[in-house]
Parts: C-alpha cells; sequence; structure tokens
C-alpha cells in the first residue's frame, strides 16, 4: 500500500514553520508479530524479529525468507546480520522449559549452522562495523535477568572471554553497541554499565538517571537516551561517560509498547540516530514519532503515519524510516512495516 502524507513543523525554537512532504510512504503487512528491526550490511535486507525472523528485500519490499526456530513451540527471538550479510546471529528463547540459546543461521538456506551448547542467553548485540564482535548477555532468558556478558565466537559458539556483574540477576532493560562494536552501553538493575569487548571490561557509570533505551551516535563518541519522566533527549560523551547536552521534544519519549513480545528480552528501539549522524527519531507518549537533528540540537517536527508505533529504525543509506506499527498488543493483531523517506530541511 503507498501512501501520501504532509505536515506542518510543530517546532520548539523555531519560529518559522517548516512544510515537509512526504511521498510514497509504503506499508507492509509482515506475516506475524515484530519487534525488532535490523539490516544487512549492504541494506538489501531488513530482518523482522519477534516470534519469528522474517527477511524483506529491500528492493521488492516483500516478505522473502520466513525461519520458525521453536517449530510447533513458541518464544522470543531477536535477531541480527553478521558483517558479511550472509549469516544471521540470534538469541533464541523458549519459555517451557526456559532455555535460551545462541543460534546461527544460513541467509541463503534459512537452515540453522550452529547452536551454542549453554542454554542461558538472554540478548545479544553487535555493532554494524566489519569484524565487529558478537557479545551475549547471559542470565535467567525469560526472566530477562542478566549474570554475565562476553564475546562469543560465532564460528564455534565458544566463549572468547567474559565478565560477570557485581549485582547477579540485575533485570536488563536496554542493550546497545556502538556502531564500531568496541562499545556497549547497558542499564541492567537499575545501574547504567558500559562494557569493552576487546579489553572485556565491565563498568559501572555514575549516570544516575534511568536509561530506558539508548542509541549511539555514527562516530561512537556519543550516545543518546530519553529522560524517564520530561520530554527530552539526554546526550553523553563515550569517552567521559558524561552528560553534554538536551534536546526537547514534545512530550516523553513512550516507554509503555515496549515488551510486546513477553519472551523476547529487551525493549524495542524507540530512539534511533540515522547512520548520517544527522537525523535522530523518537517514539512519543501519544504515539507520534519526532524527529530531531544531533547537528542543531534540537526537535524539528513530527512524523505522520503509524498509529502506534512499537520500533523504528533507519536504513544503513539514511533513506528510509522503518516503523512496526500496530492497534494493539494481541498477537492476532496486524502488525504492519512503514517505509518512511528520511525528510530533509
Amino acid at each position: 500500500m503507498t501512501l501520501s502524507a504532509s505536515y506542518e513543523q510543530t517546532n520548539v525554537g523555531v519560529s518559522n514553520p517548516l512544510q515537509v512532504s512526504i511521498s510514497s510512504s509504503v506499508v507492509l503487512t509482515l506475516p506475524m508479530m515484530g519487534q525488532f528491526i535490523g539490516f544487512s550490511p549492504d541494506g538489501s535486507q531488513i530482518i523482522i524479529s519477534s516470534w519469528e525472523i522474517d527477511l524483506i528485500s529491500t528492493a521488492t519490499y516483500q516478505v522473502v525468507k520466513t525461519i520458525n526456530p521453536f517449530g510447533d513451540s513458541f518464544g522470543g527471538v531477536i535477531a541480527t546480520f553478521d558483517s558479511t550479510g550472509t549469516q544471521i546471529y540470534s538469541v533464541v528463547i523458549n519459555p517451557y522449559p526456559t532455555s535460551g540459546y545462541v543460534d546461527s543461521y544460513d541467509v541463503s538456506s534459512g537452515k540453522r549452522l550452529l547452536q551454542s551448547s549453554f542454554t542461558n542467553a538472554v540478548n545479544l548485540m553487535k555493532g554494524s562495523a566489519p569484524g565487529s564482535p558478537l557479545v551475549v548477555a547471559t542470565g535467567d532468558p525469560v526472566g530477562r535477568q542478566i549474570s554475565a556478558i562476553g564475546v562469543l565466537d560465532p564460528s564455534t559458539m565458544n566463549w572468547v572471554h567474559s565478565a560477570q556483574f557485581p549485582n547477579p540477576k540485575s533485570f536488563l532493560f536496554s542493550f546497545a553497541a556502538n556502531p564500531q562494536g568496541d562499545l556497549i552501553i547497558l542499564w541492567a538493575g537499575g545501574r547504567t554499565y558500559s562494557y569493552q569487548p576487546q579489553t572485556n571490561t565491565l563498568l559501572q557509570l555514575s549516570i544516575s538517571a534511568a536509561v530506558l533505551s539508548i542509541a549511539f551516535h555514527s562516530d561512537g563518541k556519543h550516545w543518546l537516551f530519553p529522560d524517564e519522566s520530561e520530554p527530552t533527549i539526554h546526550v553523553v560523551d563515550s569517552a567521559s561517560n558524561q552528560l553534554i547536552g538536551e534536546i526537547t521534544l514534545p512530550t516523553v519519549v513512550n516507554f509503555s509498547r515496549h515488551g510486546v513480545n513477553a519472551y523476547a528480552s529487551y525493549l524495542s528501539s524507540v530512539l534511533v540516530v540515522a547512520p548520517d549522524g544527522v537525523n535522530c527519531f523518537a517514539v512519543l507518549s501519544d504515539n507520534t514519532i519526532a524527529w530531531f537533528r544531533f547537528d542543531q540540537m534540537k526537535f524539528i517536527s513530527i512524523i505522520p503515519g503509524p498509529a502506534t508505533p512499537i520500533a523504528i529504525a533507519v536504513d544503513p543509506a539514511s533513506q528510509y524510516l522503518y516503523v512496526i506499527d500496530t492497534t494493539s498488543e494481541s498477537s492476532n493483531s496486524n502488525f504492519v512495516l512503514w517505509k518512511i523517506p528520511v525528510p530533509t530541511l
């Protein structure tokens, strides 16, 4: 389905109204619930995961492959491409009996290649740069509580090294890697941590605010998180881990629709910085999507279209904003994927 929409800027701190047109926005009905969005390195495929893994061609905007890790059962899955785009890594969480595996799949055939011998995987993350390590958090998969984090060798599914959390069974709220893959930020058990995969260094940071969603800037030198109760995006310097700026939005960011799939082990992304390092987007509490710019450190306008956004992402070329949208949290409702051109000033 192709839609056309236009909207007028309702900007904070900008006097002249700005008309931005979004033409040829496309909506694709997903075969199953969707909660997480990722891309192949060349941007030719989109990966959607939650109950299953769906691969979507960006050229045809059609589902080209579905991978069901559970057979006749059900659970949660979080998936990402490897650095070559030929394999998929995923955490597969089974509620009965409780287990969490790390699997690898061949993209062409959809067949599983390897599965980890450990059964307590909670989440995984890796940067988009070639050679970025595969980082896995372990603990209680269904309870989303983590006890350790480390680097996994995907060619063998064996540990390279890992570090223990000082507070075992910390509930995991947010988890993100910088594009370079050499820094992980996570918020667990009410504390913010940084993890450096190369040196296996886990540090607790002095940031006292609730870090409920994390988005790295493309330069890896900054990361952003939304305030829990104020309409504010905080900007953090990655080297000093100090707050260095704020961006005001029309209202607070929406956290209430996170975790649509109870067995998918971390919050879906409601905050994203495009790879161009300029355009940023956040899902707000009124179910609108805010567009703001990092270079200007200010809110620009509201993106029209999606009714109830669950997750957002921007493709590697920074051309399109993709939005998983639904009208209900029921597994029987329709989940759709919006493809919206990234606006420009």
